[in-house]
């Protein structure tokens, strides 16, 4: 009897509350929006038998960032509290950043020498799974979200050439190669949201409007052919803040 006294009060508190609402929707959507990343990389990389120092020059990156995804949406699922909808969405990300520039001070472990001047690219992908949690009660709906899922960095075009062209800096015959990292991507967001159409049929237009923290995680460079070590040049973290503008199909 106690046990089945238990259950009454499971079913209660969770099942009848996890399924209150029967309308649930499926959100399709686009976004676009400018990404503010700190791009650079102070390091020491060692190429046998000669190490080399790269310090970069950029700062602040400004850098496009566009995304597309789908999101089912359980619209009243807890029943004591109506006026929350949550979702469970997955989204693909695309960022590509400024050319990464900077200063190389080669043979640093054999004496000072004259300097080269090197820039890279670097590229991210994310596919990340989005929960998200709405509130639904007023026009324009605010919202907090997560996400988790696979970076993908790519890095390549390495190129350098020296600071001073009568210097006695040389380009060397075998730089660092393109190569793909990758890596576990993360995300923190929060907006707002409003419906601008609905249908007959209650197809629903929707705009967004939010910011989001996206961690891409590391980037590197390929070695350079002949390179013993595993040191390679990199970008330490790819994190984005971004303000995003987005529309939904909702239906």
């Amino acid at each position: 009897m106690r046990y089945k006294k238990l259950l009454s009060v499971v079913n209660i508190l969770f099942v009848s509350t996890l399924y209150a609402g029967n309308t649930n929707v499926i959100n399709v959507h686009v976004l676009g929006g400018l990404s503010v990343t700190w791009l650079s990389n102070n390091q020491t990389v060692d190429i046998s038998p000669y190490t080399n120092q790269y310090d970069s020059t950029n700062g602040y990156s400004h850098n496009p960032m566009f995304g597309v995804g789908a999101e089912y949406i359980f619209t009243q699922p807890f029943a004591v509290l109506p006026s929350l909808a949550v979702g469970f969405g997955v989204t693909g990300y695309s960022v590509n950043y400024n050319t990464l520039s900077g200063t190389e001070h080669p043979f640093v472990n054999g004496g000072t020498f004259d300097t080269l001047n090197y820039s890279f690219n670097n590229h991210s992908y994310g596919i990340l799974f989005e929960p998200r949690l709405i509130y639904t009660q007023t026009t324009w709906q605010p919202y907090v979200l997560g996400g988790l899922g696979l970076g993908i960095n790519r890095s390549s075009n390495y190129q350098e050439y020296p600071t001073n062209p009568n210097g006695g800096a040389q380009t060397a015959p075998s730089t660092f190669q393109s190569a793909t990292n990758y890596t576990c991507a993360y995300e923190l967001g929060l907006g707002i949201q409003r419906v601008l159409y609905t249908s007959a049929q209650h197809v629903q237009l929707l705009t967004s409007l939010d910011y989001r923290y996206l961690n891409f995680g590391k980037a590197s460079l390929g070695p350079v052919v002949g390179q013993s070590t595993g040191n390679r040049l990199s970008v330490p973290v790819l994190g984005n803040n971004v303000i995003s503008l987005g529309l939904a199909l909702q239906f």
